[in-house]
């Protein structure tokens, strides 16, 4: 029996919103001021849209010129912070040698900056004509918030098609918590968040997010997943973020 095909799919490669923020006057380019802007835009999409269930970020050496080296980075350069009880799909096995783990019972605005104060704080050496620094924040797994407006027309789950993996009728669990209902994506056949970002820093030349869509929920025009991230955009835009792409 062949399944009947849904009105919702996963895409085989994640559409990307791009925004930028020109950054200017960094303090002495040790990039606090840059990274308190990053975490703000990550707690802004916080708001209605996500609720990171992880998030990363690493540690490089910038030169007087405001450019990384690949390899010039200190002793603790990736740090990761998760849930002290995070779901079991989420981070089965380190992505980087040598990270620096740390937990915290909710992943907020406040257990972010104070990964950005262990970062930037740490005790090291760095070469001479070297600055700390950071180079990326990420969330690479989170909840996202299912609309209000669809609850009418699923139960305890939503039914998206797998194109690339040639499924369809995969059927991922909806989560009620917080007075509202959320989607941690698929964990069959592989994970993925349905919306994940990351922040780069690009040092003298400002920051570049990057919003990661994974389920056409939150993709198709005049959908009410796709009003809920045009919402969160327009937020980021009062921000002082200016979107790129698409």
């Amino acid at each position: 029996m062949t399944a009947v095909p849904s009105e919702h799919c996963i895409y085989p490669d994640p559409r990307t919103v791009s925004l930028e923020f020109v950054d200017e006057g960094d303090d002495g380019r040790l990039g606090r001021m840059a990274a308190r802007r990053a975490v703000l835009a990550i707690s802004e999409l916080s708001r209605d849209l996500l609720q990171p269930l992880e998030f990363g970020m690493t540690a490089h050496f910038m030169d007087e010129y405001g450019m990384y080296h690949p390899d010039d980075h200190p002793p603790h350069w990736h740090w990761y912070l998760q849930q002290t009880s995070p779901p079991a799909h989420v981070r089965p096995e380190a992505m980087y040698v040598d990270e620096k783990s740390l937990v915290s019972d909710v992943i907020d605005e406040p257990a972010m900056f104070k990964v950005v104060d262990q970062v930037l704080g740490q005790p090291c050496t760095a070469p001479r004509g070297r600055l700390l620094t950071w180079t990326e924040m990420y969330v690479r797994s989170a909840r996202v918030r299912f609309p209000d407006t669809m609850r009418s027309d699923t139960e305890d789950h939503l039914v998206v098609d797998d194109y690339d993996n040639k499924h369809r009728g995969v059927r991922v669990p909806l989560i009620e918590d917080d007075n509202a209902v959320w989607i941690e994506g698929p964990r069959y056949p592989f994970l993925a968040s349905p919306i994940s970002c990351r922040v780069l820093n690009h040092g003298m030349w400002g920051l570049d997010l990057q919003l990661q869509v994974s389920l056409s929920v939150w993709w198709h025009d005049e959908t009410p997943g796709r009003t809920l991230l045009d919402d969160a955009l327009r937020r980021l835009h009062c921000l002082g973020w200016q979107q790129t792409y698409p």
